[in-house]
């Protein structure tokens, strides 16, 4: 009877336990990235994920890396014969789970793979049960996490040596699955001395990294919805500082409402409204679910209140898990027209909505600071 991979619960197991003999004297898994022991954010990243339980394997120096990991809800492993290699790890792993399921191997010298990137192998898992396994890649190059299913568990319960699962990626070529990711941090471990010089500038620093290639371990539904949130709140307060002003001042509201910054740029009431139509539209299309239809009718300030309010309640609805993990989905905006652009995931978000948004946003408060109403960046900037 097949296996219903909808169904199958998928374990992380960090692997923890290695010499790390090429970095020299120092364990690199407790070197600092960004203020934190650098297996810390492996083991965070995992944790953030769709895994239902992430578990430790460790060997070398096995209570430091415990005290690293310090209040973290993790399991640990301990492998006895870790100086045989990263496989006897792969093989500890592999044996702590059931016959039914699926598991996902994380290396504990790759702080810049992030919840998203697991959880796309996840989905990935759950779209094509036919495949047998799972692997990040960046621009076409395979690299790491690798996720197997069950069928694979034999195999991964025979692994020895210094390859871990190479035998097995070997043996399952046609049958693995290249998921291609936005990030660069699927082909980047850190194994040598100048590996984490260049990622971090200064070996024995605590400081964050220096160089422009830092870690980003922030969840896609983190750097989208409650942005969206702080700045709509925000915006609503300014909103209300401009009636309040009018009213003080005896000027028609109609002055603000249809104020302009230039002669052709859109109003006040038209800033707003396209706000809010990027803050559903963005995280509506990342969530992959329907998005609410307005008529932008709005013409006091009342009505754009009425309006940022129905947003956020729209937003509110939309939970961490249906956002994180579509970094890689394609979304197409403007289709079939000659201003069609395609993006993954992520970089609809970041090179396109949140500029987008921002836009607006920030021109709707330029326009009433401009026309005397007495707000700051504090205003500007709302609750944080």
């Amino acid at each position: 009877m097949p296996v219903d991979m909808e169904q199958t619960e998928v374990v992380a197991v960090v692997l923890a336990a290695g010499l790390s003999r090429r970095m020299g004297p120092d364990n690199k898994l407790l070197l600092p990235v960004a203020e934190q022991p650098m297996v810390r954010h492996v083991v965070q990243a995992a944790l953030a994920s769709r895994c239902a339980k992430v578990l430790v394997v460790i060997g070398h120096e096995a209570a430091d890396v415990r005290r690293a990991l310090s209040g973290l809800a993790v399991e640990y492993l301990l492998n006895q014969d870790f100086m045989e290699g990263i496989g006897s790890s792969v093989r500890v792993g592999a044996r702590a789970l059931s016959d039914r399921q699926a598991v996902i191997f994380c290396l504990g010298d790759m702080p810049g793979v992030t919840s998203g990137v697991i959880d796309q192998l996840i989905n990935a898992m759950q779209a094509n049960p036919g495949v047998v396994g799972f692997q990040a890649s960046y621009k076409g190059k395979r690299g790491n996490p690798v996720l197997w299913t069950p069928k694979c568990l034999p195999g991964l319960r025979a692994c020895a040596g210094d390859e871990g699962a190479r035998p097995l990626l070997r043996q399952y070529r046609e049958h693995v699955m290249a998921v291609e990711t936005a990030s660069q941090w699927v082909r980047v471990d850190l194994d040598t001395p100048e590996d984490y010089w260049r990622v971090y500038n200064r070996r024995t620093s605590n400081s964050r990294p220096q160089t422009v290639e830092t870690f980003m371990t922030i969840s896609l539904y983190a750097a989208s919805v409650p942005v969206f949130k702080q700045m709509l709140n925000a915006l609503s307060g300014v909103l209300t500082k401009a009636e309040a002003h009018a009213t003080a001042k005896n000027i028609d509201p109609s002055v603000f409402l249809q104020a302009r910054l230039a002669p052709d740029m859109f109003p006040l009431v038209r800033q707003v409204q396209i706000a809010v139509d990027f803050t559903k539209g963005v995280s509506g299309r990342l969530a992959e679910i329907e998005l609410p239809k307005y008529d932008d009718s709005e013409v006091t300030f009342a009505d754009l209140q009425a309006l940022i309010s129905k947003v956020l309640a729209f937003v509110d609805g939309i939970k961490p898990e249906q956002i994180d993990g579509k970094e890689g989905i394609e979304i197409i905006t403007r289709q079939g027209t000659p201003k069609e652009k395609r993006f993954t995931g992520q970089a609809y978000l970041l090179t396109y909505g949140l500029p987008q948004f921002f836009f607006h946003v920030t021109t709707a408060y330029a326009i009433l600071r401009h026309n005397g109403v007495e707000v700051g960046k504090r205003d500007y900037m709302g609750a944080f």
